[in-house]
This record gives C-alpha cells, sequence and structure tokens, in this order.
C-alpha cells in the first residue's frame, strides 16, 4: 500500500509524526475519517492533514442533506410525475460496484457516488422527483454508503424545530394571501439564509434543506 504522510513525510515512530487513532476520534466523527481514508486509492500516498479531514466533513454535510431531502421526498413527496433519473440508480450502483471490483478503486467509487447526489438534487430542485424515483434513489445511496461502511441514522431535523418551520411558512401564506408579497418574500429570503429551501408549488409551498 503508499504511504501515509505528514507535511509530505512518511508518518513514522522515529520521526515522531504519528496520529493516534483515539485521540483524533475524540475531535472528528468516524465517518470523517474513514471518508478521508479511503478519498484516496490504497495503493497511492495519502497526505493526512486537516484539510483533508475538512473536505471529508464537507462531503459528509453534501450526503447527509441529500439523504435528508430524499427522506422528505418519500415521506410528504405529492409529485406524480417527473423525469427519470439518468443514469439510472440501477445503471449507478452497477458502475460503483464495477468500481470497487477494479482493484478496490475507492476514490472512482467516490465520484460516482457524488456525481449520482448531484443528478438527484437538480431532480429536487426542479421538482422532478416522483416519490417512488426518490426511494428507489434513497435505496441505491444507502446501499453504497453501506457498501463503503459509512453509517447515517435516519435524517432528521428536531421535531419542534419542523412544527416551527411550518408555523412561519403558514404565516408566509397568509401573507401572500393578503397579496404581502413583500413580507412573503423576505419570510423565504430569511428561512434560506438559514438552510430552508421553499419552493411553491400548486400543491402549496415545500420545503428542503439547503443542498
Amino acid at each position: 500500500v503508499g504511504w501515509v504522510t505528514m507535511g509530505r513525510v512518511k508518518m513514522s515512530k522515529s520521526v515522531g509524526n504519528v496520529v493516534n487513532l483515539v485521540d483524533l476520534l475524540e475531535r472528528r466523527e468516524p465517518n470523517v475519517v474513514r471518508l478521508a481514508l479511503i478519498s484516496t486509492h490504497y495503493r497511492g500516498p495519502l497526505e493526512f492533514d486537516d484539510a483533508l479531514l475538512d473536505q471529508a466533513e464537507a462531503n459528509l454535510k453534501r450526503i447527509s442533506t441529500a439523504l435528508y431531502n430524499l427522506h422528505q421526498r418519500v415521506e410528504k413527496g405529492v409529485v406524480e410525475r417527473g423525469e427519470l433519473l439518468k443514469p439510472s440508480p440501477k445503471e449507478v450502483l452497477d458502475q460503483f460496484l464495477v468500481s470497487l471490483g477494479e482493484d478496490l478503486d475507492t476514490p472512482r467509487a467516490l465520484g460516482i457516488l457524488f456525481e449520482f447526489i448531484r443528478t438527484i438534487n437538480n431532480a429536487l430542485s426542479s421538482d422532478a422527483l416522483t416519490k417512488p424515483d426518490a426511494l428507489s434513489a434513497l435505496e441505491t445511496l444507502t446501499t453504497m454508503l453501506g457498501i463503503l461502511g459509512l453509517e447515517f441514522k435516519k435524517p432528521s431535523i428536531d421535531l419542534n424545530t419542523e412544527k416551527l418551520i411550518e408555523l412561519i411558512l403558514e404565516l408566509r401564506e397568509e401573507a401572500r394571501m393578503r397579496r404581502d408579497y413583500t413580507t412573503a418574500d423576505k419570510i423565504r429570503l430569511k428561512l434560506a439564509e438559514l438552510g430552508i429551501i421553499v419552493e411553491d408549488t400548486k400543491e402549496g409551498p415545500r420545503w428542503r434543506a439547503k443542498q
């Protein structure tokens, strides 16, 4: 396998640049460490530093947000027709497995996973993802993550927070009914600043976490 380096110097007890895993897990989540380690092919060198861990943390947030939005669509989705995901979840999973079968090419597998997330996000943003398609995408994404050893609990927003968002959206709808569009737009923009995207549909407003 390739060397693990710090500051371009091979990690070694004799050099004194060894990172203790127990200490590392006190300041970083296990998923962050695992994703950082598999971001490079095992045969190649791995430069281990905070930048690598920060990038892994950011990528995990992307994954978590995609999972949350898919769960939201599955549980509350009302879109009856939409564009099919291309490539399909099955095709994506096949590509993912092929990449891992080729000398455990984890960087390529992760590239496929994040491209799939981009496809999902685009479909959600354009309101073109039906409930069945969202369920299929969710199952595929969960399978891929499980194979990589990345464990996610069912994502959720605190129940009280969710109720508060629903209440705010009711107040926004009342403002729209009064034709007070200035207030309605202000509410939407403030929610966006907090990471909540509001989409107005024929069935009423729908919200999701920012991607």
